[in-house]
């Protein structure tokens, strides 16, 4: 293994200031906050932020013509969860940029840097750590050296609770050591787990309705907000929240019946979102 391509949590912060950014984020919770804290840290570098193809997992999926045209110095891939190949292959293709992968899902990691310049930091990959250690790629980003000081600084700690409370869901209370990291993340800021759980809701709705512009509004929003309250207060996400849910009340009104067999009943519904 090509041990260069393991990129030192110490070493990441002077690639993503080196120059301009362009973000490709996962559309969850998980990858709007991730965006939204280098959004906060990162300011103008930034040149252009946007979702994959919702549902999509491949190359194929990424926001090509928007990354082309911001002409960017660094591509900045974050909890998108493709395995190590996909990205020698997508150093490749965007030479002489850089390719910095920030992700925490279990997967094979890149073998070499191909051709072009390839970062990647994925503790879970890397073994070390599991997901105890790093439940979410918001606070990977939360914990690169001077960021996570930078953060409690300006009381936006709580997205990096966002990340960990979106992925893991009402399931966070079994893990009491996680609980207790996103309880402190978002104790920093003055809010409960209470409030990033209702930020989740709203935020996630987007990709439920797979409307990519719902997903970078989002991600905006997270960028500039002040706190969650910014968040519930938001028009916008509120709507897509109503939208949601009123589909899935909708899927759930055509959902049938098919068979129970061995154990196992199965049902048929087909909805657009």
């Amino acid at each position: 293994m090509d041990n260069e391509i393991w990129l030192s949590m110490e070493s990441l912060w002077d690639i993503l200031t080196a120059g301009s950014v362009f973000i490709v984020f996962h559309w969850d919770a998980d990858g709007i906050a991730s965006a939204a804290i280098l959004l906060k840290m990162l300011g103008e570098r930034i040149v252009g932020f946007y979702p994959p193809r919702v549902g999509v997992y491949s190359l194929e999926a990424l926001p090509w013509r928007r990354i082309s045209e911001s002409r960017a110095s660094v591509l900045t891939v974050l909890d998108y969860g493709l395995p190590g190949t996909a990205y020698e292959d997508l150093s490749d293709i965007v030479a002489p940029r850089s390719v910095a992968v920030l992700d925490h899902h279990l997967v094979e990691p890149p073998r070499s840097r191909g051709r072009g310049v390839l970062h990647y930091v994925n503790p879970v990959a890397q073994g070390l750590g599991g997901e105890e250690d790093w439940p979410a790629t918001s606070f990977l980003v939360y914990s690169i050296p001077g960021v996570g000081e930078a953060c409690d600084a300006r009381r936006c700690s709580w997205l990096a609770a966002v990340g960990i409370v979106g992925d893991l869901g009402p399931v966070i209370e079994a893990r009491p050591r996680v609980y207790g990291t996103a309880a402190r993340l978002t104790g920093k800021s003055g809010y409960s787990l209470r409030d990033i759980a209702k930020v989740v809701e709203l935020i996630d709705s987007c990709y439920r309705l797979l409307d990519e512009e719902c997903i970078v509004h989002a991600a905006q929003l997270l960028g500039w907000a002040s706190g969650p309250r910014d968040v519930l207060d938001d028009n916008r996400l509120s709507r897509a929240a109503e939208e949601a849910a009123k589909a899935l009340r909708t899927a759930m009104d055509r959902v049938r019946y098919l068979f129970q067999r061995h154990g196992i009943i199965a049902y048929y519904v087909e909805s657009d979102a």
